[in-house]
């Protein structure tokens, strides 16, 4: 997207700074799953357990090609796993990021 304004630039540094969420946590007490959206497709949830306070996270394309390169699971088979075999997807992140 081109800006013709400073303030334009502006608006929307301040927008996306309000969407970022950095978080530190233990990758053990996660867990994902997937959620149905209105448009028949499936959403990404990342549930997290800090000592009995439970967060659920949608998870952003970013959120998920970050979260495959930390894995050190390929993107394309990440990607893949995410739309075709989701149980497997689950399987996959669930034990690497127990482990």
């Amino acid at each position: 997207m081109i800006h013709t304004t400073l303030d334009g630039l502006i608006a929307r540094v301040l927008d996306e700074d309000s969407k970022k969420y950095d978080l530190l946590a233990d990758t053990r007490r996660m867990s994902v799953s997937s959620e149905l959206t209105v448009n028949d497709t499936e959403d990404v949830i990342l549930t997290i357990d800090q000592d009995g306070d439970i967060e659920e996270l949608q998870l952003s394309e970013h959120a998920l090609s970050q979260m495959s390169a930390d894995l050190g699971i390929p993107k394309r088979y990440f990607d893949r796993m995410k739309v075709e075999a989701f149980d497997l997807f689950k399987s996959n992140a669930h034990h690497w990021l127990y482990n």
